[in-house]
């Protein structure tokens, strides 16, 4: 092709993608055709979008094989010359090969010559030979088409990296596509018409779970109009029309709406090209048809499976899932009482719970935070029939589930088979059905399987509810009759050990299990069954690991083993007991394999393993361990003592079963499913090689196998696999079967290619030992001396003897093992620390080879047990908490469940609970306690005290200076938002100039003190037009009201608050104490009189002396706040009078009875009127919960609950569609109601009002501080209406309205409403325009032109919503969430990137702690890090902690072990120095101060050679050296490795993040503007603008950054950049512009930025002229930045 025909080249579409796309349809973004062009994934699932390599990436490719690809949809209109340009890549079990095909009508494809496609390399687009790239690939018989059909279709079954995926292509494979272009030269004489096309629609195609009143929605590519409906049609599968079609266009839309579909339905949509026209009047170029299928009724139980919680031979565990909250019922008949599908009326029903479980659904939904809700459903049926066939239904009582059988344990044993295997674990749907296939064919081989025990790694990801949908979905007919075994393996937890599951308890969840048998262990991880002879013991093998308090230090659990301790215990004591002749453990990481975990990664665990629970296996002879993790088939010897029993000593019958071998044997089962492992070499690993796995080499330089030692079978059949046990009373024994779908009716295989891999039998003849003799116990004090003697003969030799208390009374799990001695026949133990109240029933019994003899039992106490006393708790720990809290939690009692506990402090009854923990309050600052806690029976009885610790709470301020100065910055509750379109420092500063000019305004001075008298000041309240002189009957004066106890209870707080703002906060504070003590209420003088006039000559007490409650709820409040801030030592004990306002209110503003709020002092608890009255705008619910804390009167609680509980009853049932509450509420009949009109003040005491105003600033102040959620849905609702009743317009809001929100009391606006609807505004993050927008609106109405009310609560609401309000009390113990790392990878020989999942905290987490090889190296707010400066080809060690403003520390997260890159030459490869992190290492910077980082890289460092665009030419002379100077540096990028496009217009958003990399800006963004989408590869950089004030938007949160940028915007962006990076700090003026000709046609708000860029040299303009309208080129973009670097930098 000539050169002048290869310029011509035209880009008709192009996917540079910039998001993860919307309905798996990714719209091109780029080329002639963009509009109209889009590509899709056919037969695959979306994975991920990757904003820094911009592409896309789909897994589900396995059996894709000429049935899944990629495909573009184009139109070539008016070109010729088609080519088309790609890059791919895919992981290791991804697919390798492609080929591009076309075609016209999706029917009849055509390939492209040399068009395969190779990946070769795992995950990398350098591909050898650019083997996995097309570069302008001629497309034939492409030219002017309509439109095209292009894709990329899978060409083999072959995986990238086909070594460790010899079966082919995996279902969690990965596939990824990137800058795709397609390229045509224009065809003389035609000009481009766009297409009418639909781009894309929901549902999807294929779409499963549809809602079944979702309507449906096509997207074209242009406006487009309906032609003809009639021929639409939505029909179901036996082509029955949906009812209720309706048809609505919108702009470029069509909306199909339609009457509610139904569940579990598959309807199909058609919409013929003759029923769309563009308004162009362009026809639809194809028809559109497409199939989905609703969701099924939310109702239906699914995922139904049975387990065993009690005993087999009477009961059986039920568990399932719905979509919404039903009843869980469960009906259980004998089977053959049931005749087909029909339920006899005689069945028994069971009803069980069902619990809300919110879970991510996607791996996407765990960096949104996303979660899918459903209800957890358990019943155990019981008093069963033994040796009984039951059928059962679940459901809700009249939607029921399909019939499921099971059939109890025979009362005595009898023989049985069950099935074993492990690792169903896959990550797509098709993926799973190899293990539902394994399951159906080894029930239906067994007939009448008892169970199925799975070894662990159920699932992938067991955070990931829709992998545990495809496992338990698919298998649900086998599951609805074979009891199923769970056991907790590494993929279904958040393993620390380099798995990205984060945190979950879906494993609890889905199965009903015994919830926490053992300490320390996951939820229904450890249980144990008998069932027939045998005992299955579940064992957890995950452990975790933790950090110290301080975040310093790791300690690892695997040092301590907690878990592992504690389940030996229980093993022990769970054998003791036992009568079964065979014993089993279950469990998923194995002691003895050879594959890739044990042989590379788990040495260490493997090791200890093998010293420390191999010997306890061969103690309590274990006959067969099940084990998993591996992926292979490995049976081991009969092993003992960690040595192989050589088979050549074993006896064996006639069958081939050994005879009474000795020793234990480990078995584990492939996988069900078909992900396989190989058998490994030695590796080394540890400390000396840093953690990463090094092969050993042998002497002949040669690797050296894994040694197994242990393994009779150690091998890879390459196919999935089950075994089947069988047991009876002497005969164990299984085959292990190969169950590949390939080998069904092969020869040697059966019809479901079923095949015995491997058998292996033990034949048991021993029996039970001889009981033990003249067994005694003697009671000496608080210790039992037991006896006894071995049997005189036995049959069985006894090798040992087994104590145990029957009830678990010594301590839970307690049993002891004594070994025989030679030549003894006298054996004793003695037992300590017992309560000798309690009646300790002790059994013996003699140990044979295998077996336990007959128990003997001996009791300390004779006679009936009676009402004995409980054991002691245990392990008593406490925690300081605060100057007024302590934390305290134990070990549950032993044996009997005590009725409660009773915590003692200081040898006095400090409370009573049922839990295991208890939070003492009311405590002094810097003060010693001792506990102990003792447990306590029905009757009262007490237990033995536990351990006795002391602990001494926290001091508190020393008065030395304000410990609190304004601004604090509060962290509020989890997902509650503040202002984002302002700086932190310009909230601030409104804050503090509204504090300034109420202080101004309103704090008064008393003027008639002496001059000796100490000062006092009060809230002058009196500034409203409507205020006339008064008279005083009582008093017989005339005054003028100056305040009362409301406003300077308000006084208080603000004064306290603002401290440190104010240098005099604490004198106006200690003079407003002054004040209120000066005017006590007569009925109670610790309350403030309410209401107080100037007579002329003084201030006195008028309208009755008498308190008000809300003024007397601030002030202690307030003291409490003086406490915190100043300390108690001065001259005013804040905390001494703070306790007693607290205990006066108590005493005389809260009705006993009702334990609610009074209006006053004055109001008796039996007044008929006014006491059961209560007033919502006293509902200061975070105050009483400080009262709470510091008094120690738990009577708090119950008025907490109370006032929650009318809150809720008046928003439910009075106004339910704008969450309003009353100004007074009364009791009427037992319910609450809002008042009659003059109930006490005015005609609207019922509505909402001047006093209910302040409920959303105060209920949402508790929401916000303490995270109690209690009143968020009636916050919420108030929001929500007010916002759509003024159309998010603030100014809207009026002074009052209806309690049902239906129309507003007054035709006026006041703050005093607006103002405290901020605070609600901030719990929900949808709310972010309307609180920025309610937040201005407030902060401008002047002062001076409103009166005390609202300006009072526009500061208060104002210093919640900064951010400047804080609890002096309550203290957030609850730590945040560990995150889970999802990717860890080295980016150069010297830089590590990490990136983890976000954590969440009730209170919100604040940063992450980043962990290299244990310890931190740096702290940062974001969700990834760079660790640069490392040293090439070396292994590293990370894991991240998160931490919230309280200092509390998550767990860690998964540690992911990654090495650096090697060297390739003498240099070092320094990567990017920096980490893009706050807080670590180097220079860091905030919001309001941001610190920039130099652009020119250190002398030292060998610089980047600079790239050459080949559009770069003559005509942009001018700009070269600028573009290559900012490619090199990677500020600037081109549009493809060859091209720069220097004359492409730029937009807003590519502006702004030129600046932000250029100045190194940064700051943590906590939102952005609403037309800024998340997914945009600007997103943070338009976050970081607007934070720090660069980026102001264009009106209602808006920022338009696709708009081309005119010159005029930049030079003002680009001098604001210069002035916040402390570049620039002169001005410019006018005058400077004089030398340019078009000045007039500068904007007054650039003239200023024109003038100093001028001035500067920045901007020289062009041909005398400025161009302010015109819109930047990249070229003239680049001159300008590089300008700036060069001359500041």
């Amino acid at each position: 092709m000539s050169r002048a025909v290869s310029t011509s080249r035209t880009v008709i579409s192009e996917w540079m993608f910039e998001d993860e796309g919307k309905y798996d349809i990714h719209l091109a973004t780029g080329g002639q055709y963009q509009s109209s062009s889009i590509l899709q994934n056919i037969g695959g699932r979306f994975e991920n979008y990757d904003k820094d390599k911009k592409d896309i990436s789909y897994q589900g490719w396995d059996d894709g094989q000429d049935k899944k690809y990629w495909l573009a949809t184009v139109s070539t209109a008016t070109y010729e010359d088609i080519t088309l340009s790609s890059e791919q890549n895919s992981s290791g079990s991804g697919p390798n090969d492609f080929k591009v095909q076309i075609s016209t009508d999706r029917t009849t494809w055509t390939d492209v010559p040399n068009g395969t496609v190779q990946m070769n390399t795992s995950s990398s687009y350098n591909c050898s030979n650019d083997s996995c790239k097309l570069n302008k690939l001629p497309l034939p018989n492409a030219d002017d088409k309509e439109l095209l059909y292009i894709r990329w279709l899978v060409n083999s079954n072959k995986a990238t990296n086909s070594k460790d995926n010899p079966d082919g292509i995996g279902g969690g494979g990965s596939s990824r596509i990137r800058n795709i272009s397609v390229e045509g030269v224009p065809i003389p004489g035609k000009v481009p018409v766009h297409p009418t096309i639909d781009l894309m629609h929901f549902p999807g195609d294929e779409a499963k779970k549809v809602s079944s009143n979702t309507p449906f929605e096509v997207k074209f590519n242009k406006e487009i109009s309906l032609v003809s409906n009639t021929a639409i049609t939505v029909v179901d599968a036996q082509n029955q029309t949906v009812p209720g079609l309706h048809f609505n266009v919108k702009d470029d839309s069509l909306w199909i709406e339609h009457d509610a579909l139904t569940y579990g339905t598959t309807y199909t949509v058609t919409i013929p090209k003759t029923a769309i026209q563009g308004v162009d009047n362009g026809p639809l170029v194809r028809d559109i048809s497409w199939s989905f299928t609703t969701q099924d009724s939310p109702t239906i139980p699914k995922l139904i499976n049975m387990a065993f919680n009690g005993d087999p031979k009477t009961s059986i565990a039920l568990a399932w899932y719905t979509d919404i909250i039903t009843d869980t019922k469960v009906q259980i008949a004998e089977a053959s009482q049931i005749q087909g599908s029909l339920f006899p009326k005689e069945a028994t029903e069971f009803t069980g719970k069902a619990d809300k479980i919110s879970t991510y659904m996607t791996k996407n939904d765990r960096s949104s935070g996303n979660k899918t809700t459903f209800f957890s459903h358990k019943v155990i049926a019981d008093h069963l029939k033994p040796g009984t066939e039951y059928k059962f239904r679940v459901g809700d009582g009249t939607q029921w589930s399909s019939i499921g059988s099971f059939m109890t344990d025979t009362a005595t044993p009898q023989p049985y088979r069950f099935i074993v295997g492990s690792d169903s674990q896959a990550s797509s749907e098709s993926e799973f059905e190899p293990w539902a296939d394994t399951f159906k064919k080894a029930k239906n081989y067994i007939g009448n399987p008892k169970f199925l025990i799975s070894a662990g790694d159920l699932v992938d990801n067991g955070d990931l509810e829709e992998q545990w949908q495809w496992m338990l979905g698919l298998a649900q007919e086998p599951l609805l009759n074979v009891p199923y075994v769970p056991v907790l393996g590494g993929h279904e937890i958040s393993d620390w050990d380099g798995d990205a599951t984060t945190p979950n308890n879906n494993f609890y969840n889905h199965f009903n299990l015994p919830r926490k048998v053992v300490d320390a262990t996951h939820d229904g991880s450890v249980y144990s069954f008998e069932y027939g002879d045998g005992l299955y013991m579940v064992f957890n093998s995950q452990f975790d690991g933790k950090v110290s308090e301080d975040g310093s230090t790791v300690d690892w659990d695997d040092n301590k083993k907690e878990q592992f301790w504690n389940q030996v215990t229980w093993m022990q004591n769970t054998v003791a007991k036992t009568d079964k002749k065979w014993k089993f453990v279950m469990f998923h990481k194995s002691p003895y394999a050879a594959g890739d975990n044990s042989a590379q990664w788990e040495g260490e665990r493997v090791q200890f393993y093998k010293d420390n629970l191999i010997p306890v296996f061969d103690e309590l002879g274990i006959d067969m361990v099940f084990e998993a993790h591996d992926h292979m088939y490995m049976r081991s010897f009969q092993m003992y003592g960690d040595k192989v029993i050589d088979p050549k000593d074993l006896e064996k019958d006639g069958e081939g079963n050994v005879i009474n071998p000795k020793g234990t044997v480990y078995l584990m089962s492939n996988a069900f499913g078909n992900k396989f492992y190989y058998k490994n070499n030695q590796y080394e690993n540890g400390p000396d090689t840093n953690w990463e796995p090094k092969e050993i080499i042998g002497p002949d330089g040669k690797p050296i196998p894994y040694d197994d030692y242990f393994a009779a079978i150690d091998e890879q059949p390459e196919k999935k696999m089950f075994t089947d046990v069988s047991l009876s009373d002497q005969v164990l024994k299984f085959d292990a079967m190969t169950a590949a779908v390939k080998d069904e009716g092969q020869p040697g295989f059966g019809e479901d290619g079923l095949k015995v891999y491997d058998h292996y039998g033990i034949k048991r003849t021993d029996t039970k030992p001889a009981p033990v003799v003249d067994a005694k116990v003697e009671l000496q004090g608080n210790k039992a001396i037991l006896t006894w003697k071995a049997p005189a003969s036995s049959k069985d030799p006894v090798r040992g003897f087994r104590v145990y208390e029957k009830d678990d009374k010594v301590s839970k799990h307690w049993s002891v093992y004594q070994q025989v001695k030679e030549t003894t026949t006298q054996y004793s133990l003695t037992i300590e620390d017992l309560n000798p109240a309690i009646q300790y029933n002790l059994v013996i019994k003699a140990v044979g080879c295998r077996d336990n003899s007959e128990k003997v039992e001996v009791r300390t106490l004779e006679g009936p047990s009676g009402n004995e006393p409980p054991s002691a708790p245990t392990h008593l720990v406490g925690k300081v908490i605060s100057p007024f809290q302590i934390d305290l939690s134990w070990t549950e009692s032993s044996g009997t469940k005590p009725a409660k506990y009773h915590v003692y402090r200081n040898g006095v009854l400090a409370g009573k609970t049922q839990e295991t923990s208890f939070t003492d309050i009311g405590l002094n600052p810097n003060s010693e306690y001792q506990y102990t806690v003792k447990a306590v029976n029905e009757s009262g009885v007490e237990s033995l005290a536990s351990n006795e610790i002391r602990l001494k709470t926290k001091p508190s301020s020393n008065g030395s200076s304000t410990l609190r100065p304004f601004p604090q910055h509060t962290s509020f509750a989890a997902g509650s938002i503040k202002p984002n379109h302002q700086p932190q420092a310009q909230i601030d500063a409104t804050v503090a100039r509204l504090f300034d000019e109420w202080k101004k305004k309103y704090l008064k001075p008393n003027p008639y003190l002496k001059e000796s008298d100490p000062s006092q000041y009060y809230v002058w309240y009196a500034d409203g037009d409507w205020f006339k002189k008064e008279h005083d009957d009582d008093l017989n004066v005339d005054y003028d009201a100056i305040t009362v106890s409301e406003a300077h209870g308000y006084g208080m707080l603000i004064t306290a608050y603002m401290a440190g703002h104010d240098p005099e906060a604490k004198s106006y504070f200690d003079g407003l104490y002054r004040y209120f003590r000066a005017h006590p209420s007569s009925i109670n003088p610790d309350l403030m009189a309410w209401r107080q006039g100037d007579t002329g000559q003084g201030i006195v007490d008028v309208s009755g002396v008498d308190s008000a409650t809300d003024g007397d709820m601030d002030i202690a409040y307030a003291l409490l706040l003086a406490d915190s801030q100043w300390g108690s030592v001065g001259e005013i004990n804040y905390l001494a009078e703070a306790k007693k306002v607290i205990n006066a209110i108590m005493k005389n503003d809260v009705n006993h009875s009702d334990w609610t709020l009074k209006l006053a002092d004055w109001v008796d608890d039996s007044d008929p009127k006014y006491g059961n009255a209560t007033r919502p705008s006293d509902f200061m619910l975070q105050h009483l919960k400080d009262f709470r804390n510091v008094s120690g009167d738990r009577n708090w609680d119950l008025v907490i609950d109370k006032t929650y509980s009318i809150t809720q009853d008046l928003y439910k049932n009075f106004s339910p569609d704008a969450g309003l509450l009353p100004d007074f509420v009364v009791k009427i009949d037992g319910k609450y109601v809002p008042a009659e009109p003059k109930f006490l003040e005015s005609e609207t005491d019922g509505d909402y009002s001047y006093n209910s105003s302040r409920t959303p600033w105060r209920i949402g102040t508790d929401y916000l501080l303490t995270g109690d959620d209690r009143a968020k849905t009636q916050l919420n609702k108030l929001t929500d209406w007010i916002r759509k009743r003024t159309n998010d317009d603030p100014s809207k809001i009026m002074a009052g309205y209806k309690l049902d929100g239906s129309s507003a009391l007054e035709e006026y606006t006041d703050n005093s409403f607006s103002a405290p609807m901020m605070v609600a505004a901030m719990i929900d993050s949808d709310n972010q325009s309307w609180l920025n927008s309610l937040w201005d609106y407030n902060a401008t109405q002047p002062t001076s032109e409103d009166v005390y009310f609202g300006n009072t609560l526009r500061l208060l609401s104002m210093m919640v919503v900064s951010g400047n309000w804080w609890t002096p009390t309550i203290v957030d113990t609850e730590a945040p969430k560990e995150s889970t790392i999802e990717k860890a990878s080295a980016v150069s020989t010297t830089a590590i990137e990490l990136k983890w999942t976000p954590s969440f905290d009730n209170m919100g987490s604040v940063g992450y702690k980043v962990y290299r090889n244990d310890s931190v190296i740096a702290t940062t707010e974001k969700t990834e890090f760079k660790d640069s400066g490392l040293t090439p080809n070396t292994t590293y060690r990370y894991f991240v902690v998160a931490y919230d403003a309280s200092g509390n520390i998550s767990k860690i997260s998964n540690v992911r072990v990654v090495t650096t890159l090697a060297s390739t030459g003498g240099g070092s490869d320094t990567g990017n120095s920096g980490n893009g992190d706050k807080g670590s290492s180097g220079p860091s910077g905030n919001a309001t101060n941001p610190v920039p980082v130099p652009v020119p890289a250190p002398k030292d460092v060998k610089q980047p050679d600079a790239p050459s665009f080949r559009d770069v030419d003559k005509r942009f002379d001018w700009a070269k050296s600028a573009i290559e100077y900012l490619a090199a540096k990677g500020i600037i990028k081109g549009t493809s490795d060859q091209t720069f496009e220097p004359g492409q217009k730029i937009t807003r958003a590519d502006f702004i993040l030129l600046l932000v990399r250029a100045f190194g800006f940064d700051a943590v963004a906590n939102s952005n503007f609403k037309d800024v989408a998340s997914e945009s590869y600007y997103y943070d950089a338009l976050g970081i603008a607007k934070k720090i004030g660069l980026a102001t938007g264009t009106g209602e949160d808006r920022f338009e950054p696709k708009a081309f940028i005119t010159r005029q915007e930049m030079m003002v962006l680009l001098t604001r950049a210069l002035k916040l990076s402390e570049k620039l700090k002169i001005s410019g003026a006018v005058s400077d512009l004089g030398s340019f000709t078009d000045t007039t046609k500068l904007a007054d708000y650039a003239k200023e930025s024109a003038a100093l860029l001028v001035k500067e040299g920045i901007i020289q303009g062009d041909s005398n002229a400025l161009r302010p309208g015109q819109t930047a080129t990249r070229a003239e973009t680049a001159v300008l930045i590089y300008r700036v670097i060069k001359k500041y930098f």
